[in-house]
């Protein structure tokens, strides 16, 4: 075989991206085989007049370094090899060429553009895949082969094929052996062995697995079902708490109006003098009674500790069932909507059932028959001054009148435009 060709192959497969056991497997047997059939012969000539014609120009070239000269045959002898093969998409620069003389004139092309750049100027080209390049001496490294089959770091976790019940933790990384421990989970004891690199391969398999470990002890205390279901019995004793005391608010919710569409709002059936209508949150799930807050929730104590309920599911028509699910909590419908300075009459308060403080929310003023129910504007407190005192109660009582009037005009704008 043509010498050109035989530098050509050799620096296909020591540069490609192929590699197995540190070993480029880019071309085979049957590649090199192929150039010796007597129909590709012509081809083989041609190729090997070209990269002879070319390191002879490079050769000649003043103007181009050593290394210069090496890059622009290398990429030579590449292109011409990938291209005798057929295995041109596999390439690093993964270029198609359509036949030797437009590879030729790559290379010519190549040698003007490096000249005209100088030295420091790369030659212009695609940009090859990064790739690892093996030395000879690490080919033959144990270690490194056993690496390139298995990941081998520090805190890894693998099977042994003499103990396949344990996970065994690798604690140290040697030039020749591997070393790993396993600890029994009930005794404690420790057990520690070195994997030779030649046996690494052939005994470990790298695992997702985790050794097996023991719950600690200080945690078990706080889980066991005494406390975990005292913990839910009394937020089914507060579920039930709610309940009865949405009964023993009797009809009261069945006095008042509730719109549907487009938005949900709460109008009244009668007059309610002020803090005889009070409105109380429901829960349909004891899963709503959380000891986190959460945005949208109301406060429950019991003695010292505080829970949060969360509203449930508004009343909605279900087109499928023809049939309405969800629940009529008229508490909810003003707990998370707007206030509003001119048409508040409702207020929130704590309020206790037997066991239970609660909020609620109650008329703070008189409302009348088809009265919109809606949130005060809550008021911001601000400190007192002692020596003040007299003045501030005075001015308070004129803000609330003032107040009252200016909720009287707006209940009044409201009833002349019905």
């Amino acid at each position: 075989m043509t010498p050109m060709i035989r530098v050509a192959l050799l620096a296909t497969n020591l540069t490609c991206d192929k590699i197995v056991d540190g070993i480029g497997r880019l071309l085979l047997k049957s590649d090199v085989e192929k150039l010796k059939s007597k129909k590709l012969q012509p081809m083989v000539c041609e190729a090997e007049e070209l990269l002879l014609g070319r390191w002879k120009d490079l050769e000649k070239d003043t103007k181009l370094n050593q290394t210069q000269k090496f890059k622009i045959f290398g990429k030579a002898c590449l292109r011409t090899c990938l291209f005798l093969v057929g295995k041109q998409k596999q390439g690093r620069e993964e270029r198609v060429f359509a036949s030797l003389d437009e590879i030729r004139l790559e290379c010519i092309k190549e040698m003007a553009n490096t000249s005209t750049a100088g030295p420091s100027m790369p030659a212009s080209s695609c940009t090859p895949k990064a790739s690892s390049i093996v030395q000879l001496h690490e080919a033959k490294n144990a270690m490194y082969v056993a690496g390139q089959k298995i990941e081998l770091k520090v805190g890894n976790h693998y099977t042994h094929k003499d103990f396949e019940d344990r996970v065994w933790t690798c604690a140290e990384v040697g030039s020749n052996h591997l070393g790993l421990i396993y600890q029994d989970m009930l005794s404690g004891t420790v057990c520690k062995i070195q994997v030779k690199d030649i046996e690494i391969a052939e005994s470990l398999k790298a695992t997702k697995q985790k050794p097996p470990t023991l719950l600690d002890a200080k945690h078990v205390p706080a889980l066991l079902p005494q406390i975990v279901g005292d913990e839910e019995y009394e937020k089914c004793s507060i579920f039930k708490l709610i309940i009865d005391f949405n009964k023993s608010l009797g009809k009261l919710p069945l006095e008042l109006l509730y719109q549907e569409n487009p938005s949900r709002h709460v109008f009244t059936k009668k007059g309610f003098e002020v803090k005889q209508l009070l409105l109380v949150p429901g829960v349909d799930k004891v899963s709503q009674i959380s000891d986190k807050q959460s945005k949208g929730s109301c406060e429950v104590k019991v003695g010292e500790k505080k829970y949060y309920l969360l509203p449930p599911k508004q009343y909605k028509f279900d087109e499928k069932s023809k049939a309405y699910t969800g629940m009529v909590s008229p508490f909810w419908l003003l707990f998370n909507s707007k206030p509003s300075n001119e048409l508040g009459n409702m207020i929130l308060s704590f309020t206790t059932y037997k066991t239970l403080k609660i909020q609620v929310i109650y008329n703070s003023y008189e409302v009348f028959t088809h009265d919109q129910l809606c949130m005060e504007v809550p008021e911001e407190e601000e400190p007192i001054d002692k020596t003040d005192l007299d003045s501030k109660e005075d001015s308070k009582e004129e803000s609330k009148k003032r107040k009252v009037s200016s909720k009287e005009t707006a209940k009044a704008k409201v009833k002349k435009t019905r």
